[in-house]
């Protein structure tokens, strides 16, 4: 429960404290994960109470790890689309936390470990920071300058034939694959320009093949990438 809120409360701490107000919904969304952690991992503890000490931190630290990422699954499926309203990330907050409790717990039972409980937990804390500076890092993105003179029409089908594909009437369509969100960035003399950003997890390779595709459309003018020293209009946010 501590754990999982202290990474949280590191996490905005190291990104200017934006979204605090979200430290005590972590918190009440903690308390019944370190009931769970307790109810399985103290058990378990006191089953391996005359095991040898890398059993013990064998068993119970990556099965804490495990329960974090359950219990982020349960929270997600409790609270649906509102589990990204988060202003840090919870996966890491909560595996990081069980990882955390599951060091305390099989050094509770071996003090003399503490060597190695110190190295894990310095371990777990190092991840936890390279982790939360990915989350916090802007997804790639790619301007696309629309055709000079291109009608409000023509836009929108560049939304939703070039960068989407149509799923329905009155202009439903899907992103293409890769791609988690567009929106309007203004013009460039007579151009609309619109900003494309991909999922973390596209590769390079797919993203250059989308970038290929969208270049081909009579509707497009040009594509220009995005470096990620460029933060302007980019809101901070929570990505994977």
């Amino acid at each position: 429960m501590f754990g999982a809120t202290g990474a949280a409360a590191l996490y905005l701490a190291d990104n200017a404290w934006f979204g605090a107000g979200d430290l005590w919904a972590m918190l009440f969304w903690s308390v019944p994960f370190g009931v769970l952690l307790a109810i399985v991992i103290g058990p378990l503890s006191r089953r391996l109470a005359a095991a040898a000490t890398l059993w013990r931190y064998g068993a119970l630290v990556p099965l804490a790890g495990v329960l974090g990422y359950l219990w982020t699954v349960i929270v997600a499926l409790v609270l649906g689309g509102w589990i990204g309203a988060f202003s840090f990330p919870v996966l890491f907050c909560w595996v990081a936390g069980g990882l955390l409790g599951g060091v305390v717990a099989a050094w509770s039972g071996r003090p003399r470990s503490w060597p190695a409980a110190l190295v894990l937990g310095a371990t777990i804390a190092l991840a936890l920071g390279q982790l939360n500076a990915h989350a916090r890092a802007p997804q790639p993105r790619m301007r696309v300058i629309v055709t000079p003179g291109a009608t409000a029409a023509e836009v929108q089908r560049v939304w939703t034939e070039v960068l989407g594909r149509p799923t329905g009437p009155s202009g439903a369509h899907d992103l293409l694959p890769g791609i988690s969100s567009v929106s309007a960035s203004g013009y460039e003399g007579e151009s609309a320009v619109l900003t494309v950003s991909f999922w973390k997890s596209t590769s390079k390779r797919q993203r250059d093949s989308l970038v290929a595709l969208i270049r081909r459309s009579p509707l497009v003018a040009r594509v220009d990438s995005v470096t990620p020293e460029d933060t302007s209009g980019v809101r901070p946010s929570v990505s994977y």
